[in-house]
This record gives C-alpha cells, sequence and structure tokens, in this order.
C-alpha cells in the first residue's frame, strides 16, 4: 500500500502508541494543521480493512483497533524504507507533469517503474487523467508496444503545467504567511520546501532562481509591489515556464489578435521592459507574441482601479447587475457600502482579463470559504452568471471565492456597525405629489425599512417652501434649490438610485453619534481589515537618520516635514506631546504617537541619530506611530499591539536598536501575522 509521507507518519505514531491520541497531538508531530489530519485519514478506512484493523475516531482521539499481529504487520510495512509514497492523487499529477514534459513516446514501463506500481495502475492513472487533459485540449496519444505522448498546441501545454503548479502552491499552507516580494521566503516556503516528490521542484530550479533574483533586483523599476501576492506567484511561474520552453525553442505561434489587445496598453511596456532584464540574464530573445502574454499576466495580476470613465461606469452597471442576485435585505446592505463598491470594482478590473484571455488564478482558501460561507457562496456563483453572459466565459470556483470573500466582508462588517437609526426626513417630489412621489416613496420604504421617514411633495409644495423640516429632497427632476440637498433618482429606483440615497443617507444618520449596538467581531471581516492595514503599516514604513541635538519638538517637526499632511500630524504631535513625554529610558527610547485626522492610513517611522542624541543619552531610536482620528477598534488594537511588542519582544527591540531596516520589515511582518492569527483564534 502506497501512502503519503504526512498519513505514514500518523499511522506509524498511533500504531507505536496502541492508545488514543489527540488530533493536536498528531497536528503538532506533523508541524501542520488538525484539519489537514482529518483530511490526511478521510478514506484511510478502506485501506485498514486489508489489514483487518480500524480507525477509531472519539473525543479522545484516533486509535486504531484490532490483533496485534495485524498492527505489528502493518507497522513493519510503513517502515520499509526505499518507498515513495505517493497517494493516488499525488501520483496522477506527478504523471501529468511528467507526459507534460516529455518531447517522446514512453512506454508504460517507463513511468510504472517511476511510480513504482504496475503498468496496469499507469494504464488505470491515464484513462483517470484524460478528462483534465482534454479541458486543456490535449489529447493522449496511445500506440501499443511503442508508448504514450501528449498532442496538443503549445499555449495548451504551457496553461496545464501552469495549472498543475498553481494547484501544489495553493496547497502549501505556507502561501498566506511569507513576504512574496522576499525572494529567498519565496523561493525555499513555496517552491523548494514542499516535501520530497513536491511537483515544483519539477519547475527547473536554475531558471526560477534567476527570475526570482531578476525580480528582486528590479522590483522598483518593475513595480512590483502593486502586484496581488497569488497574481505575483503565478506571473514567476509563467515566466518559468515560458523561459523553459523558449531555451527548447518551443515557442508559441505569433497571433496578431494577442498582440493587437495589448500593443497599446502600459502593460505591455512594463512588460518589454521585463522581456529586456530576462533576455539579458538568460541570454535569450522573447518575440512579441511572448511579451504580449506577459502583458496579460501583468493585467490580471495588478491591483489597479479602472482609469477609463466610460469602462469603470459599465463595471458599475454590471455590478449593479451581479448584486440582483443577492435577496433584498443583503443587496441593500451591499449597495449601501461604498468600501464593498470600490473594493469590488478594484478586484474586477483584473478578474474581467483573466477571465477573456483564459488565465489561471488560484484561491488557497477555496475550500473553506466555499465551505464555511457555503450559501453566501452559492448566492455569489449565481451573481457571477451575469459576469460569465456578459463576456461568454466560465468564472471559476476560485474566482467565485474571492468575490464571496468581498460579500461577505461587507455582511459581516454591517452587522459589526449596526446602527440605531434616528429618522431622517426625506421629503419625495414629483409635479403632483400624489403619483411617480408615491410609488418611489413605496419603493423607499421597502428598500431601506428603517431609519428614514418620507413626505411626498408637489411642486407646488416646493414653490412655496413647504419643505422646511425636510433634511433631504429625492426628486424625479433636477431641483435647483440652494438651502437643501437634493438627489435625482428615476421613478423606478434603480440600484445605482439605492446607492446613491444610501451614501446619502449614512452622514445624517451619523449626525447625532449614535453608537454600534452589535459589537461583536466577525472573523471574515476582521481579517480582512486586519491584514490589509498591516500591509499599509508595512509599506509606509521607514527609517531616518536625524541630527543628534534635535530635541522632541524639532523631531516633530522632521516627522511633519516627512508626511503629506503636514500641518495636521505636526498639531496633533504637538497636541499630544502637550500631555507629557514618552520616554521609556528602561528600553532606550521615544515614542511620539498621535490621532491624526487627515491621513489616510496609519503610519509607522523610526529616527535615528548619527551617534548619539545628546539631549537623551540613554534613548537609542524613536518611535513614531499616527493613526486616523477615526481610527476603527481594530487599527487601535493593531498600532498598540505592535507598541507592545517592542517593550515584550526582545528580539524585536534589539532590531529596532540596532535600525536595520530590512531586520525591523521582517520581524515586523512576523508580528503583524501573529496579530491577525490572534484575530482568528479570538
Amino acid at each position: 500500500m502506497i501512502y503519503s509521507p504526512r498519513l505514514k507518519k500518523i499511522l506509524e505514531y498511533c500504531l507505536e502508541m496502541d492508545a488514543y491520541v489527540s488530533v493536536d497531538t498528531l497536528a503538532n508531530i506533523c508541524k501542520t494543521s488538525t484539519r489537514t489530519i482529518f483530511r490526511e485519514i478521510k478514506d484511510i478506512d478502506q485501506d485498514l480493512k486489508a489489514y483487518d484493523l480500524q480507525l477509531t475516531k472519539t473525543k479522545a482521539g484516533l486509535c486504531i483497533e484490532g490483533k496485534e499481529e495485524n498492527k505489528a504487520f502493518l507497522l513493519k510495512e510503513l517502515k520499509v524504507q526505499g518507498i515513495a509514497y505517493l497517494d493516488k492523487t499525488e501520483r496522477r499529477n506527478m504523471l501529468i507533469f511528467e507526459l507534460l514534459h516529455s518531447e517522446d513516446l514512453e512506454k508504460l514501463i517507463h513511468y510504472a517503474g517511476m511510480f513504482q506500481v504496475s503498468e496496469a495502475t499507469i494504464s488505470n492513472d491515464l484513462d483517470a487523467i484524460e478528462p483534465w487533459l482534454q479541458t486543456y485540449d490535449l489529447s493522449l496519444l496511445r500506440k501499443p508496444g511503442f508508448g504514450v505522448q501528449l498532442i496538443g498546441k503549445e499555449e495548451n501545454f504551457r496553461r496545464a503545467i501552469t495549472s498543475i503548479v498553481n494547484q501544489s502552491i495553493v496547497q502549501n499552507e505556507q502561501l498566506q504567511r511569507i513576504n512574496f516580494l522576499d525572494s529567498s521566503s519565496l523561493l525555499h516556503q513555496i517552491f523548494i520546501d514542499t516535501g520530497s516528490q513536491s511537483i515544483l521542484k519539477l519547475l527547473d530550479q536554475d531558471i526560477l532562481t534567476r527570475v526570482l533574483h531578476v525580480f528582486e533586483t528590479y522590483q522598483h523599476e518593475l513595480s512590483l509591489d502593486r502586484y496581488a501576492s497569488v497574481g505575483y506567484i503565478g506571473l514567476i511561474i509563467h515566466l518559468v515556464i515560458a523561459i523553459d520552453r523558449i531555451q527548447k525553442h518551443e515557442a508559441i505561434e505569433e497571433s496578431n489578435e494577442v498582440l493587437s489587445m495589448v500593443h497599446m496598453d502600459p502593460a505591455f511596456q512594463q512588460a518589454r521592459k521585463m522581456a529586456y532584464y530576462l533576455e539579458i540574464e538568460f541570454d535569450i530573445d522573447i518575440p512579441d507574441v511572448e511579451i504580449a502574454f506577459i502583458a496579460l499576466h501583468i493585467k490580471g495580476a495588478k491591483i489597479t482601479r479602472p482609469e477609463d470613465k466610460a469602462h469603470a461606469t459599465t463595471l458599475k452597471q454590471q455590478v449593479y447587475e451581479m448584486l440582483k442576485s443577492f435577496d433584498e435585505a443583503k443587496r441593500v446592505i451591499l449597495l449601501s457600502d461604498e468600501e464593498f463598491m470600490n473594493g469590488l470594482l478594484t478586484h474586477l478590473e483584473p478578474t474581467i482579463i483573466r477571465l477573456k484571455n483564459n488565465l489561471p488564478i488560484y484561491n488557497p482558501l477555496k475550500e473553506t470559504i466555499s465551505t464555511m460561507y457555503h450559501d453566501l457562496y452559492e448566492q455569489t456563483k449565481q451573481a457571477c452568471q451575469y459576469i460569465e453572459k456578459c463576456y461568454d466565459c466560465k468564472v471559476s470556483d476560485d474566482e467565485i471565492a474571492f468575490i464571496t470573500m468581498h460579500v461577505g466582508a461587507s455582511i459581516e462588517r454591517n452587522q459589526q456597525k449596526k446602527l440605531k437609526k434616528r429618522e431622517v426626513m426625506c421629503g419625495v417630489v414629483c409635479a403632483s405629489g400624489i403619483g411617480v412621489s408615491a410609488l418611489l416613496s413605496a419603493r423607499i420604504s421597502k428598500a431601506i425599512p428603517e431609519g428614514i421617514k418620507l413626505k411626498t411633495l408637489s411642486m407646488e409644495d416646493i414653490t412655496r417652501h413647504h419643505y422646511e423640516d425636510m433634511e433631504l429632497l429625492i426628486s424625479t427632476f433636477d431641483l435647483q434649490l440652494d438651502d437643501t440637498e437634493v438627489l435625482m433618482v428615476t421613478p423606478l429606483l434603480n440600484d445605482e438610485d439605492l446607492h446613491q440615497l444610501l451614501m446619502k443617507l449614512h452622514p445624517l444618520w451619523e449626525k447625532e453619534g449614535i453608537k454600534p449596538l452589535n459589537k461583536q467581531s466577525n472573523l471574515l471581516y476582521r481579517i480582512k481589515e486586519a491584514s490589509h492595514l498591516a500591509v499599509d503599516i508595512l509599506e509606509e514604513f521607514q527609517t531616518y537618520t536625524i541630527d543628534d541635538t534635535l530635541k522632541i519638538n524639532d523631531m516633530i517637526h522632521f516627522v511633519s516635514s516627512h508626511c503629506r499632511e503636514s500641518e495636521s500630524v505636526y498639531t496633533a504631535l504637538m497636541k499630544r506631546e502637550q500631555m507629557g513625554s514618552v520616554i521609556m529610558e528602561d528600553f532606550h527610547f521615544i515614542l511620539l504617537h498621535a490621532l491624526v485626522p487627515d491621513i489616510k492610513k496609519p503610519m509607522m517611522m523610526c529616527l535615528y541619530p548619527k551617534q548619539h542624541f545628546q539631549h537623551y543619552p540613554n534613548i537609542c531610536f524613536v518611535q513614531v506611530m499616527l493613526m486616523r482620528k477615526d481610527a476603527s477598534e481594530i487599527e487601535q488594537e493593531l498600532c498598540s499591539y505592535i507598541n507592545r511588542s517592542i517593550i515584550e519582544d526582545d528580539v524585536f527591540l534589539t532590531y529596532m536598536q540596532k535600525g536595520n531596516r530590512e531586520d525591523i520589515v521582517k520581524h515586523l511582518q512576523m508580528i503583524e501575522e501573529q496579530y491577525v492569527k490572534e484575530c482568528i483564534e479570538e
């Protein structure tokens, strides 16, 4: 029997202990999660029956039960050395990869020897993988007595290779915990340290290392920090495969259609620059059609907002159509959430590029999202059918899971910030006050059942100023009034109208300082907000060397001069300083912190003397932490967590005192990841 290395370790430990073993213990031994342990043992019962054994699962843990001689026999088999332990799925994936890389007919005995199974097993594996290969327009050529070979176009070979490599990356539990711009971390944690039989090791390691070196050397020139992490890794895989195939003279056929799509796009110029550096590194010529495909990957990986106004309007209309798939309550929540609308528009831009050009993306949280948020996932899947209709393409489960994350975060954010709304007085205006305005009032009341009091008004009421107690007027035609705000809508109140109305109502609801009723933390929302804030702090973090003679007031002036909102920063820091300086002599640093009204995101920086601070002889550095005036609870917690870590984490304090930015950033990332982990556990 063939087992994966992890399942082999689980079985050996349970047999050697000969008692119930907790799942937590097994997870620690295997250095993985309890969820992975359950996934490993999911199909083990049938295999154990062959040894007349069974795996019992109780609250106490796992235990293999049966006769002692049967246990001893199984344990002896597991201890046999020299067997490549692969489960069926792993073996078939490896077989696909070998077929994709083989240029000649290979006999079944070749693959049987490679995987230490029978020729009949390989034949069955070929039958099983053939439908998967057909989805990439690849066919198996089987010649009895000669062997088997894959047939298809070069671009389809590359798509299939990319797909199977990416699937291996998604299964890597390190993916969410590394700095993807750190080439060393990416190389070892994702592409190398993934087990002895990992498909990822079948990528050309020399090409991979050199591509990562080029990216690390020219990351600023290539603006690599503008990429989503999954898209960035996908781009690397595409380049490694493309360079490997170019070196083997297996280039993609020239395609004027592909070139015409991107040759005027800024992404093509960036792809050309990327190709230039790679051509120098590998001493190859990268043809224009290959550069065009690189450009498509760049467009599909970048985090961008649509800049063309007409295109942005089209995207917004598509979002409105998608939201019709959700029930009324959810639709109103989503339409009222500006963060959701902006976030989804930003996400859809590269998504549509990927869909139109058949570029893959892989979501490591797909299984979790589709399981934990099943109903929401299914509604989102239905919503995506509109995108499929618009662009005549299939939206993958991975893309659906990404969009579900945006939807779920919005709904949970709404629960967290649920308000006891005061009633806002709104006038609904039409010519008579009894026709369109009555219909419109009914639609508004249905969409927004609380927090709004409607009064129908005629044009005569407007002329006589019978609207003085109204905070907002909703009209089907343009009213030129100076004393009251007017929102013009269509008589049927479409989703765009509803979105605009909710945007007008939110600040009115909050005028009286309404307090949130529900402060319960929600997992998806906390993860998303905490992660975004953590990235913001990392990206904004800077270190500066300042004059040794500066006093605290001078330092505040220096800090504010290096901020875009210099005046607000200076005022806020000086106001906080008037309450008393925070000088941590025992830990050799000064803390400058404040709530600043105009900054867009939290900011952190460190100041260091050229030699020693003359006025503060025991101080090694100055820690600066700026938060937004209306900082959320999570933002306050994260910034506090970082400042607290300086005192509680000796390694972090040492890095901060020494002032090496690279060391600080790496450790700061670990601290932020720990905070996000604690949010999840909490």
